[in-house]
């Protein structure tokens, strides 16, 4: 399986050797969404993910309780849909983070594809 994401397009794109899925995505916030300028890139928790290359481990995907998902979403100090579940996306050693690393995935639909 291929995870594809492209800033620009605002799409990532699933492809297995049967079948191609491409869904709506967004990185980043405010000014610098879907932004692949060096600045954006570089700035963390307002920034797109750098470009790079990436891969997710599935047994990190995070799946709180009713609460869990009240507390994820509704924080005070850190505002915004964070969705029902998410996952850690890890950088590959030839992508350049410029010292950011706390990248997460959040699609219903990657889920159920994963069989997770």
């Amino acid at each position: 399986m291929k995870l594809t994401f492209s800033i620009t397009n605002k799409k990532l794109v699933l492809t297995t050797p049967s079948y191609s899925l491409s869904i709506r995505a967004t990185s980043g916030k405010g000014s610098c969404m879907n932004l692949v300028s060096k600045a954006c890139q570089m700035t963390p928790y307002k920034g797109a993910i750098p470009v790079g290359s990436y891969f997710i481990k599935p047994d990190e995907f995070s799946d709180p309780d009713m609460l869990g998902d009240l507390m994820r979403n509704f924080r005070l100090d850190h505002p915004g849909d964070w969705g029902d579940w998410r996952v850690r996306i890890h950088a590959k050693p030839n992508t350049n983070t410029w010292g950011r690393d706390e990248f997460l995935y959040m699609e219903v639909v990657l889920r159920a594809l994963l069989g997770v």
